[in-house]
């Protein structure tokens, strides 16, 4: 019940930490412990309700978690649930502008729609759009110059999964670099530039539109560009069992 402590990174940590083994507690006799699933978040934004007096701590815990929530989970209702527990509950209007433009994205790219018609830009500097590119089951993750070594093992990891995987191909999605720095950079790592792109239009819009709050965040499409998974992580140990998944659809 600090809010002054709120600026260090230790002691956000410490609540996240606090809430996530204080709401195992609530369910561990009947689930194994998983902080993405729909039971640890309900009992996560429960005891934040009840245990924090501070309205500063509070909002940054519930908004955090409703976040981390929407933005890695495919439970339509479950969203839904935790979504109006949210809205009922926090007092800030900007936190709830925040979180509604989060939730409507999300809708944008629930399983079983197409992927949003965004316009990226290929290698040749060709505007062309998405779905376009999608002729066989797909996965989409993004990189930057930024993070180099995600980067380099991001493209290292793909052309191994399509190898494993032939029915597959992936797409690489450069963000906010510019056009040379971006073609420099897959030159001189030897990327496939036959499968790189950029968005044609402004980031922050097409991350809005396509709810991406990570470059950790990965698409699994199928042939026609319907979405398998939205939510999905090239380096899960669980993705090479989501890819499996997608070609039995």
């Amino acid at each position: 019940n600090d809010a002054s402590l709120l600026s260090l990174f230790s002691y956000q940590r410490f609540l996240i930490n606090y809430f996530n083994q204080a709401a195992y507690r609530q369910y561990y006799k009947t689930e194994p412990y998983n902080p993405q699933s729909f039971t640890h978040n309900l009992h996560k934004l429960r005891l934040i309700e009840t245990k924090v007096k501070d309205e500063q701590v509070e909002s940054f815990l519930l908004t955090r978690t409703i976040k981390n929530y929407l933005a890695n989970s495919n439970d339509k209702k479950g969203g839904e649930t935790l979504y109006d527990m949210y809205m009922q509950r926090i007092a800030s209007d900007d936190n709830k502008a925040e979180i509604k433009a989060l939730y409507e994205a999300n809708k944008n790219i629930e399983t079983g729609k197409r992927i949003p018609e965004e316009r990226v830009i290929n290698s040749k500097q060709d505007t062309i759009s998405l779905r376009s590119l999608i002729k066989k089951p797909t996965f989409i993750f993004f990189w930057s110059n930024t993070k180099k070594p995600q980067a380099k093992r991001s493209q290292a990891l793909a052309k191994s999964l399509i190898q494993k995987y032939p029915e597959y191909t992936y797409l690489a999605i450069n963000v906010n670099d510019n056009y040379q720095d971006w073609i420099d950079t897959s030159k001189r790592y030897d990327f496939d530039l036959t499968k790189q792109i950029q968005f044609a239009d402004r980031y922050k819009e097409i991350a809005d539109d396509l709810a991406i709050n990570s470059l950790l965040k990965t698409f699994i499409l199928d042939r026609k560009g319907f979405i398998i998974n939205a939510h999905a992580n090239l380096y899960s140990s669980n993705f090479e069992n989501e890819l499996l998944e997608g070609l039995n659809k």
